[in-house]
């Protein structure tokens, strides 16, 4: 089973997918975390470690380098990866030669953990999947027509649930601040900036998700409180989802 985190940056997906992932782990379920990891945010400004901070971005990099390599150097092993990407891509081209190049080694490396997890029995949360690049494409690409999406939605692998998760502006840029200040320059290239309009476009891709089908569920990390009834709420729903996928799977081995 997968489980997807979208929402702007800063709105606490990463956060929230952290803890659902230990949550589930505790009640017994075989869970697994894919994060876009950000190592400088877990290592402290000052202090001994503060040599692994320097180089926190350089081993971010090459293992993003080298994941990339290694699904470009095997094309026939990766094609299904490699033709999401460009089907992505074609269908909402980002502007500027960089700004493709980067969605295009993103997108492949998250394909690939993407499948790899689809073939696992185990569950699976993505703290930043497909339907969240899905956003990030209609912004990069300017696009304002719903088509390019519904045609997506059709070609695209989608998780078994979708978590959109918001919380207010003032919040969103406030944590936006701060957490760019704890990341290096090198960092900051892959990070995703929050804008404006992420937030009527993940509200939209949840329309057209809901209108299709897809489960959804909305959340939020402001304090402790909303945290833990977001992550209630999420852990009910990957259960009951997750117990039906078993006993279905019983009664057809059966």
């Amino acid at each position: 089973m997968i489980v997807e985190f979208f929402g702007p940056p800063g709105a606490g997906k990463t956060t929230l997918a952290r803890l659902l992932t230990a949550r589930l782990n505790a009640l017994g379920y075989d869970t697994v975390l894919w994060h876009s990891s950000r190592p400088t945010e877990l290592v402290p400004l000052r202090g001994p470690d503060r040599l692994t901070r320097q180089l926190a971005p350089i081993r971010r990099m090459r293992r993003s380098v080298a994941e990339t390599l290694s699904i470009v150097g095997h094309p026939l092993a990766n094609a299904e990866e490699i033709a999401l990407a460009n089907r992505m891509l074609k269908t909402l081209p980002p502007r500027g030669m960089l700004t493709r190049l980067r969605e295009a080694q993103y997108i492949c490396r998250m394909a690939q953990a993407w499948y790899h997890a689809a073939r696992l029995g185990r569950i699976t949360i993505f703290d930043q999947g497909l339907v969240q690049e899905l956003c990030s494409l209609m912004i990069l690409s300017g696009s304002a027509e719903v088509t390019p999406l519904v045609t997506l939605l059709d070609s695209v692998p989608l998780a078994q649930l979708s978590v959109l998760v918001n919380v207010s502006p003032t919040l969103l840029k406030r944590r936006t601040i701060d957490r760019l200040s704890r990341l290096q320059l090198i960092e900051r290239f892959f990070e995703r900036r929050n804008r404006p309009d992420f937030v009527p476009v993940a509200y939209q891709l949840r329309d057209l998700l809901v209108s299709n089908g897809h489960p959804v569920l909305c959340a939020c990390s402001v304090d402790e409180i909303s945290t833990e009834n977001s992550l209630e709420r999420i852990e009910q729903e990957v259960v009951r989802q997750y117990r039906c996928a078993q006993d279905h799977d019983g009664r057809a081995g059966g």
